[in-house]
């Protein structure tokens, strides 16, 4: 596969990814589902960008892993803050 089509690949998956997470976050109130999905959404698109449009898929492993502790660390807490949140 070319870069080109590569890249117009990684954009398309991005905007779609986006446009279902939105959907689903502006349905309501969120609900623990809902924002277990944003935040895996989040995660995908995090690494998509790192490795594709970002060029780190060769970059060295401590670099990478910075970048994408941001993606694992932050979507479980706010999956754990909707669950600590005092509900009424």
């Amino acid at each position: 596969m070319n870069i080109l089509n590569r890249f117009t690949l990684t954009w398309v998956s991005l905007i779609v990814l986006t446009l279902a997470s939105a959907v689903i976050a502006e349905a309501g109130d969120p609900s623990v589902l809902a924002v277990i999905f944003v935040g895996v959404v989040t995660t995908i698109k995090g690494n998509l960008v790192i490795d594709q449009l970002m060029g780190l898929r060769s970059a060295p492993q401590p670099i990478r892993w910075m970048m994408r502790s941001y993606f694992y660390i932050f979507p479980p807490l706010m999956v754990f803050t909707l669950l600590i949140r005092p509900s009424g």
